[in-house]
C-alpha cells in the first residue's frame, strides 16, 4: 500500500482547506474520497497522518473512520509543543523539540520553525549533542550547520560536545553562544530573549535538554 502526495499513491493528499483554528484534510484513499479535520500544527506531519491512513484503510472500512480522529490526538511531550513564558515584563515562547535528536528529525524540526510566522523577527535555537551516531558523529553533526544556515534562524546556541562541530559551521551572523552549563542558558533566556521572541530547544535525552523544558 502506498501513500505519499503523488496522485499514482494509493492513498494521496487532495488538497488542504485552511480554517482559522483548524485544517480540512481532502484524501484519495484507493480511489474514494474523505475528509479529515487536523489541528494547525499537525500540518507538518501529514505524511506521517497519509501513513496511519494506509494502515487503517488496510484494517477497517475507512467510511466508519471519525473524521476528527487525528485532531483528537495530542503530540507526545516534547514534540514540538510551544509554551508561552512569563518574565517580569516581558513574553516569549519556547518550541519544545527536546524529546531525543537525530540528524533527520533536526532538520524537521528546522523546516517547521523556518515556516512558523511569528511577531517578532528573532527566531532563537538551542540545539544540544545528537548521541550514539557512533562513528558517523562528527561529519553528521557538521552537515547539521547546513540547514541553519539556509534557513531564517536569528541566531543558533549550542550546548554539548558533540555539537560543537555543528557551530564551528554556522555563519558568523548567525552564531550565538556555546553554553557549558544550564545555569547559563537560564540566564540567557531571561537576559536576551524580547518580547514575542521563539526559541526553539531541541537535542538527545542524555544532553538533559528535555529536563530543562
Amino acid at each position: 500500500i502506498s501513500f505519499g502526495l503523488k496522485k499514482s499513491s494509493n492513498i494521496f493528499l487532495i488538497k488542504q482547506t485552511n480554517k482559522k483554528s483548524y485544517t480540512i484534510i481532502t484524501v484519495s484513499i484507493n480511489k474514494k474520497i474523505k475528509e479529515f479535520i487536523i489541528k494547525n500544527k499537525q500540518k507538518a506531519y501529514i505524511l506521517n497522518i497519509l501513513a496511519s491512513i494506509a494502515v487503517i484503510s488496510k484494517l477497517v472500512d475507512i467510511s466508519e473512520v471519525k473524521k476528527n480522529i487525528f485532531y483528537k490526538y495530542n503530540l507526545p511531550k516534547g514534540r514540538g509543543d510551544i509554551f508561552k513564558i512569563k518574565h517580569k515584563k516581558k513574553s516569549f515562547f519556547i518550541i519544545d523539540e527536546s524529546y531525543n535528536s537525530n540528524p533527520a528529525s533536526l532538520k524537521f524540526a528546522l523546516n517547521k520553525f523556518n515556516n512558523l510566522k511569528i511577531k517578532s523577527n528573532r527566531k532563537f535555537i538551542l540545539i544540544g549533542d545528537m548521541l550514539e551516531l557512533g562513528k558517523f558523529s562528527k561529519k553528521l553533526h557538521k552537515e547539521a550547520a547546513q540547514s541553519i544556515n539556509k534557513s531564517n534562524i536569528y541566531k543558533a546556541y549550542v550546548y554539548g560536545k558533540q555539537v560543537k562541530e555543528t557551530f564551528n559551521k554556522i555563519k558568523t551572523q548567525k552564531k550565538g553562544k556555546h553554553f557549558t552549563n544550564k545555569a547559563e542558558i537560564l540566564n540567557f533566556m531571561k537576559k536576551n530573549l524580547n518580547n514575542n521572541d521563539y526559541l526553539m530547544i531541541k537535542g538527545s535525552n542524555g544532553t538533559g535538554l528535555n529536563k530543562l523544558v
